[in-house]
Protein backbone atom coordinates (compact mmCIF):
# COMPACT_ATOMS: atom_id res chain seq x y z
CA UNK A 1 0.00 0.00 0.00
CA UNK A 2 2.69 2.15 0.83
CA UNK A 3 4.53 1.63 -2.40
CA UNK A 4 1.39 2.35 -4.49
CA UNK A 5 0.89 5.99 -2.32
CA UNK A 6 4.41 6.98 -3.10
CA UNK A 7 3.58 5.97 -6.85
CA UNK A 8 0.21 7.96 -6.90
CA UNK A 9 2.04 11.24 -5.05
CA UNK A 10 5.22 11.29 -7.81
CA UNK A 11 3.04 10.36 -10.96
CA UNK A 12 2.13 14.23 -11.09
CA UNK A 13 5.68 15.77 -10.43
CA UNK A 14 6.60 13.27 -13.53
CA UNK A 15 4.10 14.20 -16.17
CA UNK A 16 5.24 17.52 -15.43
CA UNK A 17 9.10 17.19 -15.02
CA UNK A 18 8.65 14.78 -18.30
CA UNK A 19 6.59 18.00 -20.17
CA UNK A 20 9.10 20.63 -19.03
CA UNK A 21 12.57 18.90 -18.79
CA UNK A 22 12.97 19.07 -22.37
CA UNK A 23 14.72 15.88 -22.64
CA UNK A 24 14.08 12.35 -22.56
CA UNK A 25 14.51 10.59 -18.70
CA UNK A 26 17.41 8.68 -19.99
CA UNK A 27 19.42 12.10 -20.24
CA UNK A 28 18.37 13.05 -16.95
CA UNK A 29 20.52 12.08 -13.45
CA UNK A 30 18.93 12.28 -10.83
CA UNK A 31 19.91 12.41 -6.59
CA UNK A 32 18.24 11.00 -4.51
CA UNK A 33 19.51 12.02 -1.21
CA UNK A 34 18.48 10.62 2.35
CA UNK A 35 17.08 7.59 0.03
CA UNK A 36 15.86 5.65 2.55
CA UNK A 37 14.06 2.50 0.28
CA UNK A 38 14.19 4.50 -2.33
CA UNK A 39 10.88 4.08 -4.58
CA UNK A 40 11.27 7.47 -5.89
CA UNK A 41 14.36 6.62 -7.46
CA UNK A 42 13.38 3.35 -8.89
CA UNK A 43 10.79 4.49 -10.41
CA UNK A 44 13.06 7.07 -12.24
CA UNK A 45 15.65 4.05 -12.88
CA UNK A 46 12.54 2.17 -14.57
CA UNK A 47 12.33 5.04 -16.79
CA UNK A 48 15.78 5.08 -17.85
CA UNK A 49 16.93 8.55 -15.91
CA UNK A 50 20.50 8.05 -14.35
CA UNK A 51 19.74 7.63 -10.52
CA UNK A 52 22.42 8.62 -7.56
CA UNK A 53 21.39 7.07 -4.10
CA UNK A 54 22.66 9.38 -0.70
CA UNK A 55 22.15 7.56 2.79
CA UNK A 56 23.34 6.48 5.55
CA UNK A 57 25.92 3.89 5.50
CA UNK A 58 23.87 1.35 7.00
CA UNK A 59 22.13 -2.25 5.95
CA UNK A 60 19.15 -0.38 4.65
CA UNK A 61 21.73 0.98 2.37
CA UNK A 62 22.18 -2.37 1.43
CA UNK A 63 19.09 -3.25 0.66
CA UNK A 64 18.22 -0.34 -1.54
CA UNK A 65 21.23 -0.97 -3.69
CA UNK A 66 19.67 -5.05 -3.73
CA UNK A 67 16.58 -3.49 -4.67
CA UNK A 68 17.96 -1.63 -7.57
CA UNK A 69 21.02 -4.67 -8.94
CA UNK A 70 17.84 -7.39 -8.69
CA UNK A 71 15.79 -5.02 -11.50
CA UNK A 72 18.88 -4.70 -13.38
CA UNK A 73 20.14 -0.99 -12.15
CA UNK A 74 23.45 0.27 -11.41
CA UNK A 75 22.88 3.60 -9.62
CA UNK A 76 26.14 5.84 -8.28
CA UNK A 77 26.10 5.45 -4.51
CA UNK A 78 26.87 8.37 -1.96
CA UNK A 79 27.01 6.51 1.46
CA UNK A 80 27.16 9.10 4.27
CA UNK A 81 29.69 7.54 6.94
CA UNK A 82 29.18 10.60 9.62
CA UNK A 83 26.34 12.04 10.11
CA UNK A 84 27.95 15.45 10.92
CA UNK A 85 29.10 15.50 7.45
CA UNK A 86 27.26 17.27 4.65
CA UNK A 87 28.65 15.23 1.39
CA UNK A 88 30.05 17.51 -1.76
CA UNK A 89 28.78 16.67 -4.72
CA UNK A 90 29.98 17.80 -8.48
CA UNK A 91 28.40 21.46 -9.44
CA UNK A 92 26.23 21.73 -11.50
CA UNK A 93 25.66 17.51 -12.08
CA UNK A 94 22.06 16.57 -11.38
CA UNK A 95 18.91 17.67 -13.43
CA UNK A 96 16.70 16.52 -10.44
CA UNK A 97 17.26 16.41 -6.49
CA UNK A 98 14.96 14.58 -4.20
CA UNK A 99 14.82 15.71 -0.79
CA UNK A 100 12.37 13.95 1.04
CA UNK A 101 12.05 14.00 4.39
CA UNK A 102 15.55 15.28 5.20
CA UNK A 103 16.13 18.32 5.75
CA UNK A 104 14.21 18.22 9.45
CA UNK A 105 16.54 15.09 10.03
CA UNK A 106 20.16 17.19 9.35
CA UNK A 107 21.90 19.61 11.86
CA UNK A 108 22.50 22.40 9.78
CA UNK A 109 19.95 22.11 6.87
CA UNK A 110 21.31 25.26 5.05
CA UNK A 111 24.48 23.22 4.33
CA UNK A 112 22.35 20.43 2.74
CA UNK A 113 20.64 23.48 0.91
CA UNK A 114 23.66 24.94 -0.13
CA UNK A 115 25.00 21.77 -0.66
CA UNK A 116 22.19 20.60 -3.02
CA UNK A 117 21.97 24.15 -4.73
CA UNK A 118 25.28 23.71 -5.91
CA UNK A 119 25.26 20.04 -7.10
CA UNK A 120 21.82 21.30 -8.79
CA UNK A 121 21.91 22.02 -12.53
CA UNK A 122 20.50 25.69 -13.91
CA UNK A 123 16.56 25.41 -14.49
CA UNK A 124 16.77 21.87 -12.24
CA UNK A 125 14.20 20.75 -10.19
CA UNK A 126 14.19 20.35 -6.26
CA UNK A 127 11.70 18.08 -4.45
CA UNK A 128 11.62 19.45 -1.38
CA UNK A 129 9.11 17.51 1.15
CA UNK A 130 9.67 20.44 3.12
CA UNK A 131 7.77 22.56 1.13
CA UNK A 132 11.25 25.13 1.77
CA UNK A 133 9.16 25.97 4.82
CA UNK A 134 9.65 25.04 8.71
CA UNK A 135 6.14 24.84 9.57
CA UNK A 136 5.18 21.25 10.45
CA UNK A 137 5.45 20.13 13.96
CA UNK A 138 8.31 19.43 15.96
CA UNK A 139 8.29 15.30 16.26
CA UNK A 140 10.32 13.57 18.76
CA UNK A 141 12.64 12.19 15.84
CA UNK A 142 12.44 15.99 14.15
CA UNK A 143 15.98 18.12 15.34
CA UNK A 144 15.60 21.05 17.22
CA UNK A 145 18.44 22.83 15.54
CA UNK A 146 17.33 21.93 12.07
CA UNK A 147 13.91 23.81 13.10
CA UNK A 148 15.77 26.69 14.45
CA UNK A 149 18.11 26.99 11.59
CA UNK A 150 15.53 26.10 9.11
CA UNK A 151 12.92 28.90 10.71
CA UNK A 152 15.54 31.98 10.37
CA UNK A 153 15.86 34.59 7.65
CA UNK A 154 18.87 33.43 6.75
CA UNK A 155 17.77 29.75 5.21
CA UNK A 156 14.86 31.18 4.11
CA UNK A 157 16.09 34.15 2.08
CA UNK A 158 19.10 32.02 0.42
CA UNK A 159 15.72 29.57 -0.49
CA UNK A 160 13.42 32.23 -2.09
CA UNK A 161 16.65 33.65 -3.84
CA UNK A 162 17.79 30.20 -5.39
CA UNK A 163 14.24 28.62 -5.38
CA UNK A 164 11.11 29.27 -7.47
CA UNK A 165 7.79 27.25 -6.22
CA UNK A 166 7.07 25.95 -9.77
CA UNK A 167 3.08 24.95 -8.89
CA UNK A 168 1.43 26.37 -5.34
CA UNK A 169 -1.72 24.14 -5.59
CA UNK A 170 -1.54 21.00 -3.50
CA UNK A 171 -0.68 18.45 -5.44
CA UNK A 172 2.44 20.04 -6.42
CA UNK A 173 3.79 21.98 -3.49
CA UNK A 174 6.92 20.45 -3.16
CA UNK A 175 8.27 21.28 -6.56
CA UNK A 176 10.75 23.75 -7.14
CA UNK A 177 12.65 25.06 -10.02
CA UNK A 178 16.36 26.52 -9.10
CA UNK A 179 16.99 30.23 -10.47
CA UNK A 180 20.11 31.08 -9.90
Amino acid sequence: MMKYERYSMITPYLRFIQRNMNKPFSRISMLDYGCGVSDIGLLFSSLGAHVTLCDLDNKRFDFVLKRFTRRGYNPDTVRVVDAEKIPLFPKNNFDIIIATEVFEHVRDPLALLTSLTLALKRNGFLFDSMGGKFERDDRPHHLKEAFKIGQSREYKEYYHSHYRQLLPEKQLKYLFKKII
